[in-house]
């Protein structure tokens, strides 16, 4: 079973429902990761802005 998912102007071909349901756990999770990552950097900002 072949099907197509269109996501932000892209189109992604997927052979089966857990090779999409992957996909989808990656977007995920690089999207926590990415979230993580920006409050992180807010966070040295913010420590370093009051320390100096």
């Amino acid at each position: 079973m072949r099907f197509f998912k269109e996501f932000n102007g892209f189109l992604f071909e997927f052979n089966s429902l857990g090779e999409y349901l992957r996909f989808l756990l990656g977007r995920l999770l690089g999207t926590i990761i990415g979230i993580a990552v920006l409050f992180g950097m807010l966070y040295l900002l913010y420590w370093y802005g009051n320390t100096h």
